[in-house]
């Protein structure tokens, strides 16, 4: 080769080496934006048309567990109100002021434990309905931003797209709406009799 072709060429390869070499740096540090973030991306998209699955089937074994709780709860104020209105005749006609006097009319008095047992499960399963409506409002949220973040998921920083996943991951993790049962009974703190003997005289 010719010396002046050489001393041409010299430059240019000097400039080809310096590329390849910021090639590598910026790989190394994580800063190349080519195959490597896109792929990114798309596992990331991946996970949240994931979460967004997953959220409709908890979403779904929600609404049917609100559909049982609720029967539940229609059930029990059918047996709740007829007993109350019971108790609350006889002891007018009996003409009772205090809870004590109660223990003289047996029916009175076990009609009382019994309506204390049916209300503290009343109570229970009306807690059960409101955490069942709180998740699934939380989760129909999510699932909004989620098919919001997914068409503009390109502008999305790896950080904002993680903290998303999070806060699916935490709405999921609700295990009241997974459990085989509604209410754990051995959490149920039912009145005392007393109490709601005092109610009832109060009430109008």
């Amino acid at each position: 080769m010719p010396q002046g072709d050489s001393d041409i060429l010299q430059p240019v390869k000097r400039k080809w080496q310096a590329l390849f070499i910021s090639i590598l740096i910026l790989g190394h540090l994580g800063l190349w934006p080519a195959s490597t973030a896109a792929a990114s991306k798309a596992d990331k998209t991946r996970l949240l048309k994931e979460r967004m699955s997953a959220m409709e089937t908890l979403r779904g074994q929600i609404g049917l567990k609100l559909i049982e709780a609720s029967a539940i709860r229609s059930k029990l104020k059918g047996r709740i109100e007829p007993l109350e209105l019971e108790i609350k005749t006889l002891s007018e006609h009996h003409q009772l002021t205090a809870f004590d006097q109660t223990e003289a009319y047996p029916r009175i008095a076990f009609g009382l434990k019994t309506l204390a047992h049916l209300t503290g499960y009343y109570e229970a399963i009306r807690s059960a309905i409101a955490g069942l409506r709180e998740a699934d409002h939380a989760l129909q949220y999510l699932h909004r931003q989620v098919r919001d973040d997914l068409e503009v998921i390109a502008t999305l920083s790896d950080f904002a797209i993680e903290a998303q996943i999070t806060r699916i991951d935490a709405a999921l993790d609700f295990p009241q709406a997974q459990q085989a049962h509604l209410i754990d009974a051995t959490k149920v703190q039912p009145p005392s009799p007393a109490s709601l003997f005092s109610q009832m005289l109060a009430a109008p």
